[in-house]
């Protein structure tokens, strides 16, 4: 078995470098990526680590970066880079950003949106540090008045996961936003894995 798109606490994923290793290993799984959000420590922290004391199978160097391609978010998957040469450009580009405060700029923009279009939403509603992501905020709350219903399809009402990527990813949605200005581009993002990356017949870069 294959999985080469996984995340560790480094990022959003559940569990540690060593629990992700050890679980990966239980499920028969013989080639993996850690593929986490923005960052490349979870393969620097498995040089401090006796790898092969909690998974036996081929690891891939991997990661998922948030990027934009004609104004449009989304990830790119990287592989096979050297993570030290990588991480030096992520602590640039990525690190040094204020997330808490990207975030809440995005909930204001947002929730903008939401009153120029019509859209109901609770008149005190601020931004939650503890729930993070702007968009789950904006929807739980939107769908808390029926005479939303309205504006979305029934995909896009009945699912967050449908919710948030027409936010972030179709540009005639109701409630869609530029991520430009918070994230790099695909190009940047690419060319910076390709200066960092490992010569291997196994390289390859995806789009998702």
């Amino acid at each position: 078995m294959i999985d080469l798109h996984t995340h560790t606490t480094y990022s959003d994923g559940t569990w540690s470098v060593e629990g992700l290793l050890e679980n990966a290993e239980k499920s028969g799984v013989s080639m993996l990526s850690i593929t986490d959000h923005d960052t490349a420590l979870a393969h620097i922290n498995m040089k401090e680590i006796n790898v092969k004391k909690h998974f036996s199978g081929r690891i891939i160097v991997g990661g998922e970066f948030g990027t934009t391609y004609d104004n449009v978010k989304i990830e790119l998957l990287g592989y096979q880079f050297d993570p030290y040469e990588l991480q030096k450009w992520i602590n640039k580009t990525y690190t040094k950003k204020d997330r808490t405060k990207m975030y809440e700029e995005e909930f204001k923009d947002i929730k903008r949106l939401c009153q120029e279009k019509g859209i109901r939403t609770t008149s005190k509603l601020t931004y939650n540090k503890i729930k993070k992501y702007p968009i789950t905020i904006i929807y739980e709350d939107i769908i808390k008045y029926e005479q939303n219903k309205n504006f979305f399809t029934k995909e896009q009402w009945e699912s967050e996961d449908t919710f948030f990527r027409s936010c972030t990813s179709n540009t005639n949605f109701i409630l869609y936003r530029d991520f430009s200005e918070q994230y790099p581009t695909a190009k940047e993002v690419s060319n910076q894995i390709r200066k960092a990356r490992w010569k291997s017949i196994f390289s390859t870069f995806v789009f998702v």
